[in-house]
């Protein structure tokens, strides 16, 4: 064979691939995910959220939640904290498990350009989010937590010289951001 006859059947081998991929593989998955969206919609609306659901990236736990870090929705539903992450697995968080929040630059020893991690602490161990609005998640969450949504109350309750003046602080300092 000659060369140009290699070129010729390369060619015709390329333009079948393409049309294999343009009208095999990409309505395939088109429709794969069509039907994910319908799928993801119908969990949400079956519990449906107080908060969310906004794009967000879990960072892992350093407990027993998911060590998978990933891409997805992060919401709150009436009694759980659920981040969704793409292909419809769920890191569930009860709201009567969350004891605290946090903010930290280095989390589980990685840093990613200076972006501030959002930690729930829990009582299984803490999790670690980027969200974008990282005080409108605090107070959220804070207002849907059982424990934070005491904590916060019995903290202002507390005045300047009953010998916990940095439990005071703390407060000035949460409620500040």
């Amino acid at each position: 064979m000659t060369a140009l006859t290699w070129v010729l059947v390369g060619l015709a081998a390329f333009a079948v691939a393409e049309a294999a991929l343009w009208f095999v593989v990409l309505p395939w998955a088109r429709r794969r995910s069509a039907a994910r969206e319908m799928a993801g919609a119908a969990s949400v609306s079956a519990d449906p959220q107080q908060y969310g659901p906004e794009r967000a990236s879990y960072r892992a736990c350093t407990g027993g939640y998911s060590q998978v870090c990933g891409n997805g929705q992060l919401m709150i539903t009436a009694d759980r904290l659920r981040f969704r992450r793409v292909g419809e697995k769920f890191v569930d968080v009860p709201l009567a498990d969350i004891t605290g929040l946090d903010e930290a630059v280095r989390w589980r020893g990685e840093w990613r350009n200076g972006r501030t991690h959002l930690i729930v602490k829990t009582t299984n161990g803490d999790l670690g989010y980027f969200v974008d609005d990282i005080p409108s998640w605090r107070d959220a969450i804070t207002a849907a937590a059982p424990r934070l949504l005491r904590l916060k109350i019995a903290v202002k309750d507390c005045r300047v010289g009953t010998g916990y003046p940095h439990v005071v602080g703390h407060f000035r300092e949460a409620s500040s951001r």
